[in-house]
């Protein structure tokens, strides 16, 4: 069989032929497309990949096609997978043959690959389009896709290990960091060709990893003296003190570098890795990762390396509502290492050139960078990083004419950055100082960054609490990412647009309601990307997560005042296994329109709506109206009292106390709350602890909580995001790791009651819908949590009598685990506690479908909420819908319809059935509603209804709308409504996220308003 008939059969069986996103050999990429340099090189014939096509989800190249007409030896197969490896896009290598085909990860840690035969293949199956496209590949070879075995990772990793063991040979530490960043650089240069043979010969000078190896640190000089003479001044300086870097590295700390080219793994001493490449390695992944190891400026500004895939998200999103894209100017006022500035610089090139329709020569690639890009940063070295990464970016793909004119005409260098275009350094790089002439110049129509997260303590008092006090301007807790955010808009045009990635804590905790009001009432928010169940995959190792907050100045008479109509869109993206691809895939249920003013009044609306919507909302909010924890501590003569235990220990305390009283009663320790007993048993009460003869200032106060009716708390839980809450009336200390609500004797049975709710299903849904720490940041909960949560005595309950009931009846049930069979944690038997659950919900007055919502959430949000790491993606709420899932889900659309029927004097039968259908691009779960005369019973054909929806899902993949791309970094997962005579049919993956019962209820709501628009439409 002809090898051309061959390969194209296989990309005809698994779906890919007529695929958009499908780019093949020798294809013209469009000069818009943000990775047209890349496929390009992994397209060309005469290049070193030499792919035979390549299919990108979303935008991002995601599988590599080879034909084995040729028969690959595994040499070339390794060499191929070593160089789509460096580039860190492709996620799957695939080669084919007439008979079968072999898939491989790039990464070297699967060295064998799986075999699929030509009999095997079908549309839907193994490695097809609808494999990959749904993410289904990386579920079922989570392996293959880890994140620790891409070479981003691997660098970052190998770096960080090569500066600890140089610093062990005596290399200072930002020496470490500069001689490791010119390393990157160079061999940049060298792996592009940009330092070729021709180049060395004429300069007389030797390839780095030479002269390296040979400790050859005066050639090492004078190639980097060549360098800066041909290009540029500012070329590879990394540090205004770097002359002596080389010269004084021992012979120990070249091998350490020489070890580090040669791409052994610096933990173990082995090679097991492919190589390093950087002719494929992508300068912002330079640029991001060498910001990540400047260390003075992570430790102290809370400033965190950016994610290439944030890079281009927050450029996506900078650039998306542009009216004209190619003459933006960007500014970037704490630019780091450069990381977005260099990507707003590559798509303004593609810009340009996708205008135009070649490709810019050296002086319009200067002129761009002069007249359009700009940073500031207070770190001199970041800005230096800033410069170089530029230059990089710049010299891409530059015609080789071009790059000889610049070796050898002293009339043609790389422009100077530093200090013209990048403002460098505590004084003039300073945001807030006013020697930065950029912060108030307003001639910047696009501003983009990452500012510091930092909250400064104690007395400390920076250029920015000065500029604060100056200007009056409302702040949370002295976050300096605030203070950019109002700063920004002094520098930004009046028609400008601001693109900021901000800690999340700063923009929905009710304690930063003064920043919030402040900015929002000087800036229109369009849209809030809120970040937080990405948490432990952008930035791992920060302690807030991240938003990404696009915005615009309001002006002249706008300002201070929010229109009623005036809506922010909110995102809220989930982890699911499209990260493996590099893309964010939102689900209907992750998008709102949220009114201005509502965010205004209440920012902790946008907590709810991270796996709630408008139903969850009016539940919450009708139970806190009724009344809250907080009421309790007020309540005169019988008010309850809250705070922490003893301090056993600490070095600043001026008093302290004689233990002699505590050693007399029991004491607690935080693992005695650990167990799901909402009762504190006895033999989790222990001794008070040897040899600790004094505590911390022992108060009458904290005496009396030592003893009575109380409940004790601890700040964490584990993932089942249950509060660690217990009664207890016995006398027993404990420490200020625990928090305790203690009340009056008279209060006894009310408290076990409290205790009883704080461990119930209610507890933890008003965790999940109000407090943003446990859906954003960490498994923690405050007081303050607790306080806001709904609660009222029985006299205040709308049945007083039957509330008294309940609390007795939650009693008893406490008694049952309290009995001796019980004392262990492992036996409290899960009965009781849905029994409790089923009481607590009774007395909240709950309704069967809130009770409902209530257990949803528990049993499949609850599970989901902030994924600790890539092996733990495959959430619950991305498994596959069960039937019984969707014939709950057909209920109760069809008993939410009938209520909209009935409070709108409607008539008519409705029928409701949901159910999967295979099509040619991949499963789809379908729900039909009917709709009829009174007269008639709804009813429809299945058959023909499933003709139409794989014809439906056909037509919409060959135009490119499935999922329906919001960038090349974001998809929309497919929500189709179809509308026809007296039906409508709704489309989606058969994901559970997309066909829960609160789905069941939204959906409800939007198709009587699709009826009733289109009649107010008619008439």
């Amino acid at each position: 069989m002809n090898e051309n008939i061959t390969f194209e059969r296989w990309l005809e069986v698994l779906g890919y032929r007529h695929a958009q996103g499908l780019h093949v050999e020798s294809s013209d990429i469009s000069l818009s497309h943000r990775y047209r340099s890349e496929l390009n090189e992994l397209l060309r014939p005469d290049g070193q990949v030499r792919a035979k096509a390549v299919f990108e989800v979303d935008g991002v190249p995601a599988v590599a096609f080879f034909d084995n007409a040729l028969s690959l030896s595994t040499e070339d197969l390794n060499r191929i997978r070593q160089k789509i490896w460096n580039q860190n896009l492709i996620s799957l290598v695939i080669v084919m043959d007439d008979s079968s085909l072999t898939a491989y990860p790039p990464a070297k840690n699967v060295p064998v690959g799986t075999t699929l035969s030509a009999k095997e293949a079908i549309t839907t199956g193994y490695f097809s389009l609808a494999e990959i496209s749904s993410s289904d590949v990386q579920r079922r070879l989570p392996k293959w896709f880890s994140p620790g075995d891409r070479v981003d990772r691997q660098l970052l990793k190998n770096l960080g290990l090569a500066i600890e063991q140089l610093t062990k040979v005596h290399v200072a530490r930002a020496a470490a960091q500069g001689l490791l960043g010119q390393i990157l650089f160079i061999s940049y240069l060298e792996h592009r060709n940009i330092v070729s043979e021709v180049y060395r010969t004429q300069r007389d000078v030797e390839p780095l990893h030479s002269l390296v190896a040979s400790h050859n640190t005066r050639g090492i000089e004078k190639l980097i003296e060549a360098l800066r003479k041909d290009f540029n001044g500012d070329f590879l300086s990394l540090d205004h003190t770097n002359s002596d870097w080389w010269s004084l590295v021992s012979s120990k700390g070249l091998d350490i570098l020489g070890r580090f080219l040669d791409q052994v793994d610096l933990d173990t001493g082995q090679q097991s890795l492919w190589n390093y490449d950087f002719s494929f390695i992508p300068v912002e992944l330079l640029s991001g990762i060498y910001e990540s190891f400047i260390g003075e400026r992570q430790s102290i500004l809370s400033a965190y390396y950016t994610p290439r895939h944030l890079a281009n998200f927050v450029i996506d999103e900078a650039f998306h509502t542009s009216l004209n894209p190619a003459n933006e100017t960007v500014f970037d006022p704490a630019c780091g290492s450069g990381i977005l500035l260099t990507t707003a610089y590559r798509r303004l090139l593609q810009i340009q050139e996708s205008q135009t329709g070649e490709c810019l020569d050296l002086a319009g690639r200067i002129k761009l960078l002069k007249e359009h890009i700009f940073g500031a940063d207070i770190s001199e070295a970041a800005c230096r990083v800033t410069a170089f990464s530029l230059y990089l970016s710049l010299l891409e793909d530059l015609k080789p004419a071009d790059i000889a004119l610049l070796q050898e005409s002293e009339q043609v260098k790389l422009p100077t950055l530093r200090g013209i275009n990048l403002l460098c350094g505590e004084q003039h790089g300073d945001f807030f100082a006013p020697e930065n002439l950029f912060a108030t110049s307003q001639r910047f129509s696009l501003i983009i960054s990452n500012p510091p997260w930092s909250e400064p303590a104690g007395s400390a008092w920076s250029s920015a609490d000065v500029w604060a006090k100056k200007k009056g301007v409302p702040r949370a807790r002295r976050q300096l990412a605030g203070d950019f955010a109002f700063r920004a808009l002094e520098s930004v045009s009046p028609n400008g647009r601001i693109c900021l990635i901000m800690p999340i804590s700063l923009l929905i905790a009710s304690t930063s309601r003064p920043f919030i009001q402040g900015w929002l009432a000087l800036a229109k928010i369009d849209r809030f990307i809120n970040f937080g169940d990405l948490h432990n995959f952008i930035f791992e190792t920060a302690e807030h997560s991240c938003a990404v907050i696009t915005s615009r100045p309001r002006t002249g008479t706008q300002s201070w005042s929010i229109p009623a109509d005036e809506h922010i869109e909110y995102w809220a993206p989930k982890v699911d296994a499209s990260l493996a691809f590099g893309r964010l895939a939102l689900s209907p249920a992750d998008r709102h329109l949220v009114p201005a003013q509502a965010y205004y009044n209440d920012p902790t609306r946008l907590v709810t709506l991270m796996w709630g919507n408008e139903f969850d909302i009016a539940l919450c909010e009708r139970l806190r109206a009724i009344g809250q924890v907080k009421d309790l501590f007020n309540n005169g003569e019988n008010s309850w009292r809250t705070r922490k235990g003893v301090h056993l220990k600490d070095k600043h305390a001026k008093f302290t106390s004689d233990a002699a009283p505590l050693k007399k009663i029991g004491h607690i320790l935080v693992e005695s709350l650990k167990s799901s007993s909402p009762v504190l048993l006895d033999d989790e009460i222990q001794s008070f602890p040897e040899g600790i003869e004094s505590v911390v200032n022992l108060t009458d106060d904290l005496w009396d909580v030592f003893h009575g009716p109380r409940i004790l708390f601890t700040d964490g839980f584990d993932s089942s995001k249950q509060i660690r809450a217990a009664y207890i009336d016995r006398p027993a200390s404990f420490t200020s790791s625990i928090g305790v609500i203690s009340g009056p004797e008279s209060d006894r049975e009310l408290l076990r009651f409290m205790a009883a709710y704080l461990r119930s299903d209610l507890a933890t849904y008003f965790l999940l819908m109000r407090a943003f720490q446990v859906t954003c940041d960490r498994n923690r909960v405050t007081l303050g949590d607790i306080e806001q949560f709904p609660f009222f005595a029985p006299d205040d309950h709308f049945d007083p009598s039957r509330a008294r009931e309940i609390i007795s009846e939650v009693s008893l049930a406490l008694g049952d685990i309290e009995r001796p069979e019980f004392l262990r944690a492992q036996n409290h038997n899960p009965q009781i506690q849905k029994h409790i659950n089923t009481l607590i919900h009774e007395y909240f007055g709950l309704s069967a479908v809130e009770s409902a919502l209530v257990t949803e959430a528990n049993t499949i949000l609850v599970p989901s909420v902030r994924p600790r790491g890539y092996k733990s993606i495959n959430t619950e709420v991305y498994k596959t819908i069960t039937k019984n899932e969707l014939k709950d889900y057909a209920e109760t659309l069809s008993q939410e319809l009938g209520i909209w029927r009935s409070h709108l004097n409607g008539e008519g039968s409705i029928a409701v059935k949901a159910w999967t259908v295979n099509s040619a691009v991949g499963r789809v779960a379908v729900a039909a509603i009917t709709l009829s005369e009174p007269e008639k019973a709804a009813d429809f054909d299945e058959k023909k209804l499933e003709i139409w929806v794989k014809k439906t899902m056909e037509g919409l993949n060959s135009q490119g709308l499935l999922p329906a791309h919001r960038s090349e970094t974001v998809a929309f997962l497919p929500d189709v409504t179809i509308q026809a005579p007296g039906a409508f049919l709704l489309l989606r993956p058969p994901f559970r996220r997309m066909w829960l019962k609160r789905s069941a209820m939204r959906d409800a709501r939007s198709i009587v308003e699709l009826i009733h628009r289109e009649k107010v439409s008619a008439e």
